[in-house]
C-alpha cells in the first residue's frame, strides 16, 4: 500500500490560503488522528479478534496467516470509507456476522457492504464527546484478552485503550485543572478492578500527596510512598528485581517473562507497574531518575512497567532516552506549542481550551484527540470498596516505612507477602529450580 502524509507545517501553511484551502485543511485536520496506518491497524484488530484469516503453509511447513488487505482510504467532513477485500477461502458471511466487532473498532456509525470478495466499510465521524462517563462494562468491550488493559477515553465514537504489554511505559502530562488527575484515577481504578493481585502489582508514588490515597489497602497495591526517600527505597527494590528476574530468564533460557509465567512448574511472576505522580520533583534524585531510566529501557521484558505524570513538561526530566522509551503519551491542555512539543513532538496540546477538561491529544503510533473518562473520587472509592483489605493482609503493608519515609516496627513481620523474590531475603523460586 502506498501511504501520502500530509506534514504538520503543510497543514498551517494551508490555512492561509482561503475558503476553498481552508475546508481541504478542515478535512485534513479533522482525519489526521485516523491516519491509513491507524485505520488498517484498527481492521487487523477486528480480523485477530473475530478470526478472520485464512492459514496457509510455505515450502518450509510453517504456517502464517492471510489476512484481508485493504485497497482504499478516502477521507471526507463527515468520515471515512475503508475499501477492503478478503483472501480466498475466507467466507464473506463471517465479515458480515463480526458487525458488531467493526462497530467498536471504527464507531457506532459503522456500515458495511459486500461486492464478491470486496468489502466497503463506511464510518461517519460524530466528533469527540465533551463528557464520557466512566463505563466498566463499556471499556471492557475493547480491552477483552489485554494482559494490561490501559483506559484511554473516547475519539469521536469509539472507545479507545491500549495493553501496556504490548506498548510499554506512559507518559501523562497536562495542567493543573487539565484532567490528568481524574485520568490516572481511572486507569488505577481499571486495572484493579480487571485484573487480581496475582496479575498485577502496583508502587504509587503520590509526591503532591493528594491523588494516590484513595488506594491504600487495596489488595494489588505494594506501596503508596509521598517522601522522596520511601520512594527511592521502593525503588532500589524494583531495582534488584529487575535484575533477579533478569537472571530467571537466563536461567530457564527464555526472552520475555510472559514466556516464563508459561513454563511447568513455576511460580507465576505478576506484572508490576510503578506509577509516579510529578515526577518532575525527582529530578535532582539521581539514583532514583536512574533507576526509573533503566525501568524504561528493559522493564518491558521483565514485565515492569511505567506510568509518570507531570503538569509542566521538563525537558531536562524527559531527556532522550527516557522520553523516548515512553512509548504512550496522553497529553493534555499544555500552556504552549514549546511544552507540547516536549509531550507529544508536535504543538496540538496548547490548541486545547481551558474549558476542555478531560480532552487530550493521545500519541501511541498515531495522534489521536480523546475525551477522557470521567471517574470522580466518591465513585472510585465505591469502586475500590471491594479490593480493600485490612493493612495486616494487604501487599501495601509490606512497605515496611510509613508517609515520612521513617522505619514502622509493627509493619515489618515474618508472615508479610512478599511482592518480589528479596523482600523478604529469601529466594522463592528455590524450590522450582
Amino acid at each position: 500500500m502506498a501511504f501520502i502524509e500530509i506534514p504538520t507545517f503543510l497543514t498551517t501553511q494551508l490555512k492561509l490560503i482561503g475558503a476553498t484551502g481552508a475546508l481541504a485543511v478542515g478535512t485534513v485536520v479533522t482525519h489526521r488522528k485516523l491516519t491509513q496506518s491507524t485505520a488498517h491497524g484498527r481492521l487487523r484488530s477486528v480480523c485477530e479478534a473475530c478470526k478472520l484469516y485464512t492459514e496457509k503453509t510455505n515450502l518450509l511447513g510453517k504456517k502464517y496467516r492471510v489476512y484481508p488487505q485493504v485497497k482504499s482510504v478516502t477521507y471526507g467532513i463527515d468520515g471515512i470509507t475503508l475499501v477492503f477485500s478478503i483472501p480466498f477461502g475466507l467466507n464473506p458471511e463471517s465479515i458480515e456476522k463480526a458487525t458488531w466487532a467493526f462497530r467498536q473498532q471504527f464507531g457506532e456509525d459503522t456500515e458495511l457492504s459486500r461486492a464478491g470478495q470486496r468489502f466497503t466499510l463506511t464510518a461517519v465521524k460524530r466528533g469527540v464527546p465533551n463528557e464520557v462517563p466512566y463505563n466498566m462494562q463499556e471499556i471492557s468491550t475493547v480491552t477483552q484478552d489485554m494482559r494490561l488493559p490501559i483506559v484511554v477515553g473516547r475519539s469521536d465514537s469509539v472507545y479507545e485503550a491500549y495493553d501496556m504489554a504490548e506498548f510499554p511505559h506512559l507518559l501523562i502530562a497536562g495542567e493543573t485543572g487539565s484532567g490528568k488527575s481524574t485520568q490516572i484515577r481511572a486507569i488505577l481504578t481499571y486495572l484493579i478492578t480487571n485484573k487480581s493481585s496475582d496479575d498485577v502489582r502496583l508502587i504509587l508514588a503520590d509526591m503532591k500527596r493528594s491523588e494516590f490515597h484513595l488506594f491504600r489497602n487495596v489488595i494489588h497495591v505494594q506501596s503508596v510512598v509521598t517522601a522522596k526517600a520511601a520512594l527511592l527505597r521502593q525503588l532500589i527494590g524494583v531495582d534488584q528485581e529487575l535484575a533477579r528476574r533478569g537472571d530467571l530468564l537466563d536461567e530457564y533460557e527464555v526472552s520475555h517473562i510472559d514466556e516464563y509465567n508459561e513454563l511447568n512448574g513455576v511460580e507465576k511472576e505478576p506484572y508490576i507497574i510503578v506509577a509516579i505522580d510529578e515526577v518532575s520533583l525527582l529530578q535532582k534524585e539521581k539514583e532514583a531518575m536512574r533507576i526509573i531510566e533503566d525501568i524504561s529501557a528493559i522493564g518491558r521484558a521483565l514485565g515492569v512497567f511505567l506510568i509518570l505524570s507531570m503538569q509542566r513538561p521538563d525537558s531536562k526530566v524527559l531527556d532522550g532516552k527516557l522520553k523516548n522509551n515512553l512509548t504512550v503519551r496522553m497529553a493534555f491542555r499544555h500552556s504552549d506549542e514549546i511544552n507540547s512539543r516536549i509531550t507529544i513532538n508536535v504543538g496540538d496540546a496548547a490548541d486545547i481550551k481551558i474549558t476542555e477538561r478531560g480532552r487530550m491529544i493521545y500519541k501511541r503510533e498515531s495522534l489521536i484527540t480523546a475525551q477522557g473518562p470521567y471517574l470522580s473520587l466518591d465513585e472510585a472509592k465505591r469502586i475500590l470498596a471491594p479490593h480493600k483489605v485490612t493493612k495486616r493482609q494487604s501487599y501495601a503493608s509490606t512497605d515496611a516505612f510509613d508517609m515520612e519515609g521513617e522505619v514502622k516496627s509493627e509493619d515489618i513481620r515474618e508472615d508479610t507477602v512478599p511482592i518480589f523474590g528479596l523482600l523478604n531475603g529469601g529466594d522463592r523460586n528455590a524450590s522450582t529450580r
